[in-house]
């Protein structure tokens, strides 16, 4: 299906991303696989069938050299990118908004928006030299529906899906579509760490803790359970194949029902 599409995933060698990346190489593509650590990255290149079709790349994507310098080595070895797929982000601190001091909310913004608006600036020029392309940035359902805790990493997503209507409608006359996803509780290794973390916390059995979680996690999801990566990625090639080609500026979400609100 994407045989021979340069496709880019920033953040790809775990959870989300890593499936994602993987999804597009299973069907045909040529990927680069991102991170800030080589080992991950060995570990994914022993993995994988063809790695002849594949670049694994150490990159620190909060620094813009580091992003051009990422994209100047595809270029030079793929020739274009048809594929982008914004998913570096994260939470570095964590709390309600009274504890978040403002190094809190620059650095949320620089890791979860500031990181696409630098990608999709070097690759938006190479697409439309090319005749279009596709970007899909991750947001999350917290941007739709925010909770307790964490609103720098919340507001941040909400932006990434303005961020994502504005390059919609700037670049449709270059045939560049840009959508976003905003994915509800998705087991990752993101989710292993916070249980992880609670265990030591709460000085309680990792198995007593993730069963509890699980169940009041679960207990909001009308499905009754986390989605997986491989369900995230599999939206994702959906909206960049030739299926989804009148998608642009839409937010997709994937949720298991979770979102209480009509989205429109």
């Amino acid at each position: 299906m994407f045989k021979d599409d340069v496709v880019l995933v920033t953040g790809s060698t775990q959870g989300i991303g890593k499936a994602t990346a993987l999804s597009f190489h299973n069907s045909g593509a040529k990927v680069v696989f991102t991170g800030r650590s080589s080992e991950k990255l060995l570990v994914i290149e022993k993995e994988l069938k063809d790695p002849s079709r594949a670049l694994f790349k150490c990159v620190d994507f909060l620094k813009k050299e580091s992003c051009k310098e990422l994209v100047d080595e595809v270029v030079k070895e793929w020739h274009c990118i048809d594929i982008l797929i914004n998913n570096c982000g994260g939470l570095r601190e964590k709390g309600p908004f009274l504890d978040l001091d403002e190094n809190a909310w620059i650095n949320s913004f620089k890791l979860n928006l500031l990181t696409a608006v630098t990608m999709s600036r070097l690759i938006i020029p190479i697409m439309k030299k090319k005749g279009g392309g596709r970007i899909v940035n991750f947001s999350s359902i917290t941007a739709l529906q925010p909770g307790s805790f964490n609103p720098h990493y919340s507001a941040m997503k909400m932006a990434i899906i303005n961020l994502t209507k504005h390059l919609s409608l700037q670049f449709a006359n270059d045939n560049i579509l840009v959508n976003s996803i905003s994915p509800g509780r998705i087991l990752t290794q993101g989710v292993d760490d916070y249980m992880k973390e609670k265990s030591l916390i709460e000085q309680r059995d990792f198995a007593e803790i993730y069963k509890d979680e699980k169940e009041r996690i679960n207990s909001t999801v009308p499905l009754k359970r986390f989605g997986t990566s491989e369900e995230v990625a599999e939206l994702i090639k959906y909206i960049c194949s030739d299926a989804g080609g009148y998608f642009t500026g839409s937010n997709f979400l994937i949720d298991g029902g979770k979102l209480q609100s009509v989205n429109t």
